[in-house]
């Protein structure tokens, strides 16, 4: 974030599943996909994505190589990476707003 509090990346973390073990301690099954989004400020003082970017996919291609993914793994992990880099560029990441009304509740 910056000095105003506005975030200037977001990063999607693309996985298959997340749970929280018997210990409590939380868990992805990561898919090795990620998304990078840039932030600004807008002249109506509201901060929105400008750049989404799918990152990661040599990592991918290792992993799927290496079999530490499989082939159904690694087609979802590029359908949710899809997804979410598009819905970015589109500003309607859900995840987006909850975001915002954090940092707007973090700044007050």
């Amino acid at each position: 974030m910056n000095e105003w509090g506005v975030p200037l990346q977001l990063y999607v973390d693309v996985f298959r599943e997340s749970g929280i073990d018997g210990n409590g301690v939380p868990w992805i099954n990561d898919l090795y996909l990620d998304v990078v989004a840039l932030c600004e400020v807008r002249l109506d003082g509201e901060w929105h994505v400008t750049k989404a970017e799918i990152i990661d996919a040599d990592e991918l291609e290792d992993a799927l190589a290496e079999g530490r993914v499989s082939q159904g793994d690694a087609e979802l992990s590029w359908e949710q990476a899809r997804v979410a880099e598009a819905a970015l560029r589109e500003q309607n990441f859900a995840l987006v707003e909850v975001i915002r009304q954090y940092v707007r509740g973090a700044s007050t």
